[in-house]
């Protein structure tokens, strides 16, 4: 392109090139820069944008999910022990029921493993219509359902299972 002003008698020689693709030869001598993109470039965007929607579906699950309560937790907990545990005799201490307003039940028992006697408590609260205790029954044996991973975590009353043997 040419330009030439009125004022001045010297011409003005502007070069003006288009941005695009060009090989790289032509890159080199004309000093031009071009964008090209190549496959490495694709994956590498495809890559983060993999990541991003990862930690984003990460983080949706972490805010949208369902949280059990400490009922449920509790319940489950006595499932896995009575599909899984492992049978002991223990001997029953105490049934506790404080004055408070959620009527508590403490069911208190004793077990040995291994030369290490454990001494636990289980709340018996929501599972009045398994138990068939009295005053008479504490001192007598019971069968205790505990995990071999943890010997602490146990039970004497589920759902489905009662420990208790008859007075």
């Amino acid at each position: 392109m040419v330009i030439a002003s009125e004022n001045s008698p010297q011409k003005i020689i502007v070069r003006v090139e288009k941005i695009g693709y060009a090989p790289d030869s032509l890159q080199s001598k004309t000093g031009v820069r071009m964008f090209k993109l190549s496959v490495h470039d694709f994956a590498l965007y495809g890559s983060c944008f993999a990541v991003l929607a990862a930690i984003l579906a990460l983080t949706l699950w972490l805010l949208l999910r369902r949280r059990k309560s400490p009922d449920e937790m509790e319940r489950l907990r006595r499932q896995y022990l009575v599909q899984h545990g492992r049978i002991i005799d223990g001997t029953i201490l105490d049934l506790t029921e404080p004055q408070s307003p959620e009527g508590l039940r403490i069911l208190q028992y004793q077990y040995q493993i291994a030369g290490i006697v454990y001494e636990s408590g289980q709340d018996v609260t929501h599972l009045r219509e398994q138990m068939d205790i009295n005053g008479s029954c504490f001192g007598r044996a019971a069968s205790v359902r505990y995990d071999a991973q943890n010997p602490a975590n146990s039970i004497v009353v589920a759902e489905t299972w009662s420990g208790l043997h008859s007075c």
